[in-house]
């Protein structure tokens, strides 16, 4: 069990935000969760650019991207 942050960028946005914060049994259903939840997230707001799954459970950190690369 962990704790998991998605972070958002918008278009015309100058920084990203956590958007939502959940607790997982794992890495892998984290990310099909944040999977579903961008989906939903692009077809309700045209101003979605992308979203980063965030962890930092037990000392490692771990992302998974959706959207195109950001800088």
């Amino acid at each position: 069990m962990g704790t998991f942050n998605i972070f958002v960028k918008e278009h015309g946005e100058p920084d990203e935000t956590c958007e939502e914060i959940f607790e997982a049994a794992d890495w892998q259903s984290a990310e099909q969760r944040t999977a579903q939840w961008v989906s939903e997230r692009r077809r309700a707001n045209p101003a979605f650019e992308w979203a980063e799954l965030r962890s930092e459970e037990n000392g490692e950190h771990r992302t998974a991207h959706w959207g195109p690369e950001h800088k």
